[in-house]
């Protein structure tokens, strides 16, 4: 099955609005979910994870 952009997108930010309202991201260690796992296994998807975890951080700045 092939994933679109935008429907990677969607999803990275629906799961990851998640993991970064427990902190910045996620430790792999503690990884425990399939999504978690797969962002965990796949580089692409970790590096993805660190650059929506960092952006959301910096988008909460302003409303703190």
């Amino acid at each position: 099955m092939r994933i679109s952009g935008v429907t990677l997108a969607t999803f990275l930010a629906l799961f990851l609005q998640d993991a970064a309202a427990r902190a910045a991201s996620f430790d792999c260690k503690k990884a425990g979910t399939v999504f978690e796992k797969t962002v965990c296994a796949t580089p692409k998807l970790s590096q993805a994870d660190d650059a929506l975890a960092q952006a959301f951080a910096e988008a909460l700045v302003p409303l703190s």
